[in-house]
C-alpha cells in the first residue's frame, strides 16, 4: 500500500493529540529543561556544563518569580562555586538566599539544604569556620522540623568536620557516633561515605594506621557501589596520607597516582590544589606531614599536623612561651625561669604564678589536645614547672 502526501495529511488530521500525561515533555518549561541538564552534568562532576545550564535556569525561575525552584537550581549552584572558590559568586547568591530565607512558601527541608551548602562553602575557609557553625546548626534546626533524617545526616557530618580540621577530634568522634545511630535508621549515601573517611582520617591522626585503612577501604568500596566524583578523590588522598605517615612509599604513590589521574584541575581545582600540594610533599620527602608541629619562628608561625595555622604575631607571652617549651621538648623549665625567659622578670609567686597559669591555660586551648588517654596536653606540669612532651615530633623552618 502506497500513501501520497495528501493522505499523510487526512491521516494526520485524523489522529488524537498527545497529550501531556502521555509525553511528559510537552509540559516542561524552558527554565526546567535548563535545570533537569543542568543536574544530569552535575552528577557526572561537569560543573562547567552545569553551570551554564543551572544559570539559565536560576535566571529564568528568577524572572517568573518561582523562588522554591529557584532555590532548587542555586543551591548546587553554590556547591561548584565553592569548590571553584569563586567567593565574588557565592557572596551575590547567599544575599540573595538569605534576604528570603523564612518565606512561608519554602519548605524547612529545602531550608535545610541552603544552610547545609553555605555552611560547606565557609567550611573551605580557615577563618570562617564559626559561620560553617552556624549554618551547619541551623540546618539541622531545620532538618528536625522537617523530621527528616536523611538531611538530618549532612550537617552533622558538617559539624564534624569542622571540629575535625580545628584539632577537636572527641567533638567529631562525638558526630560521628550520632551518625552511626542514624544510619540504623535512614540511608544517606554521601553522608555515609563522608562520614567513613571522616573516621579513617581520625584514626590517622591517632597513629592507628590499620585501623585508619580499613575505615578508608570500607569507604571505597561504598563509593563504588554509590558513585560521587568529590567523595572518590577525597578516599584516594586519604589513602595516600596514611601510607605516607605509615613510611610505606610505594603504596603511597599508588594511591597519589589514582587521585590525580581522577581529578580534572579544571572541574575540581580545590580537590587539583590539594592532590597537586600532596604530590609535592611526596616529593619532598621532608617527613613534613609526620610532624606534631612546624615552627616559623621568623614569622612567628605554628603548623601543627593537619596545616592549621595558629598565628603569634604580636602575642608576645604567648609566643615566648611556646618557643621556649617547644624548641626543648622534655626541659622542665621553672616558674621561676619563665618569669625570666618570658617576662624577663625576677619570679615572684605573688605576681606570676597567676600569669604563668593563665598564660600555660591560653596556649593550650590554641594547640588543641590530643587523642591519647593519659596524655591528652602537650604541655605537661610537673612538681618544679612545665615542659613540652616529649614524645612530640617539632620541626624548625628554616628561613
Amino acid at each position: 500500500m502506497q500513501f501520497d502526501a495528501e493522505d499523510a495529511k487526512t491521516n494526520a488530521s485524523k489522529r488524537t493529540p498527545i497529550s501531556a500525561e502521555e509525553d511528559p515533555l510537552l509540559s516542561v518549561t524552558p527554565a526546567e529543561l535548563y535545570e533537569r541538564e543542568g543536574r544530569h552534568a552535575y552528577a557526572r562532576a561537569a560543573f562547567r556544563e552545569a553551570i551554564v545550564h543551572f544559570s539559565n535556569a536560576e535566571r529564568l525561575f528568577w524572572d517568573q518569580d518561582e523562588f522554591r525552584r529557584w532555590v532548587e537550581v542555586a543551591v548546587p549552584m553554590l556547591r561548584i562555586y565553592a569548590e571553584w572558590g569563586d567567593e565574588r559568586a557565592i557572596h551575590d547568591l547567599e544575599e540573595r538566599l538569605l534576604s528570603r530565607l523564612g518565606r512561608s512558601d519554602l519548605p524547612k527541608l529545602l531550608e535545610s539544604r541552603v544552610h547545609y551548602t553555605l555552611g560547606v562553602c565557609y567550611a573551605y575557609k580557615k577563618e570562617s569556620f564559626n559561620n560553617a557553625l552556624m549554618h551547619f546548626r541551623l540546618s539541622i534546626e531545620c532538618a528536625l522540623a522537617a523530621e527528616d533524617n536523611q538531611a538530618l545526616a549532612y550537617p552533622i557530618l558538617g559539624l564534624a568536620n569542622v571540629h575535625f580540621s580545628e584539632g577537636h577530634l572527641s567533638e567529631a568522634l562525638t558526630h560521628l557516633e550520632k551518625l552511626r545511630i542514624l544510619f540504623t535508621a535512614t540511608r544517606a549515601p554521601e553522608a555515609e561515605s563522608g562520614a567513613l573517611i571522616l573516621r579513617g582520617l581520625i584514626l590517622r591522626n591517632q597513629d592507628k594506621y590499620d585501623d585508619a585503612l580499613l575505615a578508608l577501604e570500607e569507604a571505597y568500596r561504598f563509593l563504588r557501589a554509590h558513585p560521587n566524583a568529590f567523595l572518590f578523590v577525597h578516599v584516594l588522598h586519604a589513602h595516600w596520607s596514611v601510607y605516607f605517615r605509615k613510611g610505606d612509599a610505594a603504596a603511597a604513590r599508588h594511591y597519589l597516582d589514582l587521585a590525580r589521574h581522577n581529578v580534572d584541575a579544571a572541574e575540581m581545582p580545590r580537590l587539583a590544589k590539594l592532590v597537586d600540594t600532596a604530590i609535592e610533599t611526596h616529593g619532598r620527602g621532608d617527613g613534613r606531614a609526620l610532624c606534631d608541629f612546624r615552627l616559623d619562628l621568623q614569622q612567628s608561625l605554628i603548623f601543627d599536623r593537619r596545616d592549621r595555622t595558629i598565628r603569634l604575631q604580636g602575642r608576645f607571652v604567648l609566643r615566648d612561651l611556646a618557643f621556649l617549651l617547644m624548641l626543648e621538648p622534655g626541659r622542665v623549665f621553672t616558674k621561676e625561669e619563665i618569669a625570666n625567659r618570658v617576662w624577663n622578670e625576677a619570679y615572684d609567686p605573688g605576681v606570676h604564678d597567676n600569669k604563668i597559669y593563665v598564660t600555660v591555660k591560653r596556649l593550650r586551648a590554641l594547640l588543641g589536645r590530643r587523642e591519647l588517654p593519659g596524655r591528652e596536653d602537650y604541655i605537661v606540669r610537673s612538681k618544679n614547672g612545665y615542659c613540652f612532651d616529649p614524645t612530640v615530633k617539632i620541626q624548625i623552618l628554616q628561613g
